[in-house]
């Protein structure tokens, strides 16, 4: 039998689906998002978090659903959609100890989060730990950035100091003090969690007073880089470790 295609926006699931789309709280209730992206979907799909794709391609199975382009217009949040979009399930990660940790605190553009999630999967990075004060981790500029990485590391967003006390991190910090040493000149443990903050304030007395110790990057005109960029160079000094 012939699969039906959805045709308008007020359709039932289709309004159910739009409440989703921005809704923060829906989405970590309902455990899923939607995503967009070939890059993205396919990485979900490796993990087997697609439950169903909405499409204006041709379908050949009873679990995607065929829909108009206007459908898809009023579900995107791009302002070019693609033909698919996915309804994924959020990925559920086994809390434990990891070896190689990033901690990102304060990290609010949405942007940078997601290419500093990439960055740490191009690096063998373990696990990464998001405080509670940064973006929210589904954001849909956060998962178009990371281009399909966020599915594919483990990511808690959580107090980074109560990490601390569940996993006894090591904890180094990126910043910049008196006894700060340059990352390509730093001897990194087995296992650490290397420490970044939000630009403008940088990481938090509290999260520095439970630093084993601070590195910085070697810059020449400039005071300072954006995150994403002073993180995905720390990330690449360290693998070469």
């Amino acid at each position: 039998m012939e699969n039906k295609t959805i045709t308008s926006v007020n359709n039932p699931l289709i309004k159910k689906l739009y409440k989703l789309r921005d809704n923060k709280k829906q989405q970590l209730s309902d455990g899923i998002i939607l995503v967009e992206g070939k890059n993205n979907i396919d990485e979900a799909r490796k993990l087997n978090l697609v439950e169903f794709l909405l499409t204006t391609n041709e379908i050949d199975n009873n679990k995607d659903i065929r829909v108009t382009e206007n459908v898809i217009k009023k579900l995107s949040s791009l302002k070019n959609p693609d033909t698919t979009i996915a309804v994924v399930k959020l990925p559920v990660y086994e809390s434990k100890k990891y070896k190689r940790v990033i901690f990102l605190e304060g990290i609010q553009d949405p942007g940078n989060l997601g290419t500093i999630i990439r960055s740490a999967v191009a690096f063998n990075f373990d696990a990464i730990y998001l405080s509670k004060n940064s973006s929210y981790l589904y954001n849909q500029k956060v998962i178009s950035s990371s281009q399909g990485a966020i599915f594919m590391i483990p990511i808690f967003q959580m107090d980074l100091l109560k990490a601390i006390d569940l996993y006894d991190y090591n904890v180094i910090s990126t910043h910049l003090s008196e006894e700060s040493e340059f990352i390509d000149k730093t001897n990194f443990p087995e296992s650490f969690a290397i420490a970044f903050g939000n630009e403008g304030t940088g990481i938090s007395s509290e999260l520095l007073s439970r630093s084993k110790s601070n590195v910085s990057i070697k810059i020449s005109n400039i005071d300072s880089l954006n995150v994403a960029i002073a993180a995905s160079i720390a990330m690449f000094e360290i693998s070469k470790k």
